[in-house]
């Protein structure tokens, strides 16, 4: 197998001590690493596969436990680096008795915003697949440095990934939200998106209409529904059959949440590392290749439900 690599924020995620309590009321947390790529790195490291994260942190505890965690997981750091000029950034979560959870971040800004053009490698080596997120797309270096790493994917024959995974706490103004995210959807060969995540970005409430939007700009178009499980839309260009198709699959229906945290982020690293294990090509594949591949992302990340933080419990639930 190649190698993914993942562009964007490391954070620590500070989870609360209780559910069902307003953030503002939580009496007390726990430090979790986290950060929307680096937690598809280390899923994907934990499957087997190898990862890499292209990230800054701080020069400071917090950035060690970030480093040190994503050793233990088998990803690479070598193209992670420390900054002086920053701290490592923090996310507060709460959460509702179903596990959801509401943010509030520390990043005026975080290091992980100051990684630039110059962090990067000359080249990606072996890889596979480029996976990032929008958290890190506001006005940075960071956001440069995405640009390039998204060039240097696309010279290696690499699949772009692009999971929308809307923080709209930290943006001033949706519209520049609404912006960076059309800005980079075109890049990406692979779209997730979360069913509450569509309308702010297709303007539409069915899932068809919206896909065949996204369609115009992306290869695969993912949309996440909880407990109702998952859809891919894609189009068949085989030449007896055209058109677009949709495959859709339930979540497993034994599993309580207690914790969202990362889940999305265990269901599309699971989601890649299964496509790059596959013996099948990604153009080869078909209506029940793409469900076997959304059967395994829905029961990985459904597992990493039933235990607190993102890359935890992802630990936990590939250990039973």
């Amino acid at each position: 197998m190649k190698r993914l690599y993942a562009i964007g924020e490391a954070l620590i995620d500070f989870i609360p001590s209780a559910a069902d309590t307003p953030l503002e009321e939580v009496g007390a947390f726990s430090p979790k690493v986290g950060g929307a790529p680096c937690n598809v790195a280390a899923i994907y490291a934990l499957l087997g596969g190898k990862s890499t994260v292209l990230t800054a942190v701080g020069k400071d505890a917090f950035g060690n436990k970030i480093m040190n965690t994503l050793r233990e997981c088998g990803v690479d750091v070598s193209r992670a680096v420390r900054k002086s000029e920053a701290k490592t950034g923090l996310a507060f979560v709460g959460l509702d008795q179903s596990g959801e959870r509401s943010f509030s971040f520390y990043r005026s800004p975080s290091a992980d915003l100051l990684y630039s053009e110059a962090d990067l490698p000359d080249t990606l080596d072996d890889c596979a697949v480029l996976h990032f997120c929008s958290v890190a797309l506001m006005e940075s270096p960071m956001k440069r440095a995405h640009r390039r790493a998204i060039a240097l994917a696309k010279a290696s024959g690499a699949l772009v990934s692009f999971d929308v995974n809307l923080r709209f706490s930290l943006w001033e103004d949706r519209g520049a939200l609404y912006q960076a995210v059309w800005e980079f959807l075109p890049m990406a060969d692979i779209v997730k998106l979360s069913e509450e995540e569509v309308a702010f970005v297709t303007g539409e409430t069915s899932l068809v209409r919206a896909a065949k939007m996204l369609l115009f700009h992306c290869r695969y178009v993912i949309v996440t529904q909880g407990e109702k499980g998952a859809t891919l839309f894609y189009l068949d260009n085989t030449p007896e059959d055209y058109g677009m198709r949709e495959v859709c699959v339930g979540a497993p229906e034994t599993v309580r949440a207690i914790d969202t945290t990362g889940a999305g982020d265990a269901f599309i690293g699971t989601f890649l590392y299964f496509l790059n294990a596959a013996p099948v090509p990604l153009d080869a594949m078909r209506s029940d290749d793409f469900a076997a591949l959304l059967s395994y992302a829905n029961t990985v990340a459904a597992s990493t439900t039933q235990y607190p933080g993102a890359i935890e419990s992802y630990r936990k639930a590939l250990s039973k």
